[in-house]
């Protein structure tokens, strides 16, 4: 997951899922056909505030978004009077 902050002061949200696959579907690069799609999705949403954007984000996606299996968070940079 990922945090940004525009210029403008909106939140940007940035979350990137696992595309479900069929088992022996192949992958990427695996099979003949068309071009397979790319394992992972991302998601970008905005808001007010970092509560906003992700709410929004749980709209974008068909699936269910369940945030304590975030691994990683990224901050694009730093916040002046950000309290964490």
């Amino acid at each position: 997951m990922g945090l940004d902050r525009e210029d403008d002061g909106t939140i940007v949200v940035i979350a990137q899922t696992v595309r479900p696959q069929q088992p022996g579907a192949g992958g990427v690069g695996g099979g003949g056909g068309g071009q397979d799609p790319k394992p992972f999705h991302n998601w970008y949403a905005t808001g007010e505030t970092v509560f906003d954007a992700v709410r929004n984000l749980s709209l974008l996606s068909p699936n269910i978004m369940f945030l304590p299996t975030t691994r990683s968070i990224f901050f694009q940079s730093v916040w002046p009077g950000a309290a964490f």
